[in-house]
């Protein structure tokens, strides 16, 4: 099972953001990073182009692989 984290940062404030998304446990890494990069297109989409090019946000995200699960 894989983990889906997410952050989001600012290229221009040269930070990053607490975990913002823990989307939920996916059975394999293929699931987790397709839903990843769906996620992060729509937080952007949601974010609004003028606030997205004005502080260079970008989101990172992560499929950790938790066999406790």
């Amino acid at each position: 099972m894989f983990k889906l984290s997410m952050i989001m940062c600012s290229a221009v404030m040269a930070s990053c953001y607490p975990e913002i998304l823990d989307n939920g446990i996916y059975e394999n890494y293929y699931l987790c990073a397709i839903d990843g990069y769906q996620t992060s297109i729509f937080a952007l989409q949601e974010l609004g182009e003028d606030m997205v090019r004005e502080k260079q946000i970008y989101i990172k995200f992560s499929c950790t692989l938790n066999e406790f699960i």
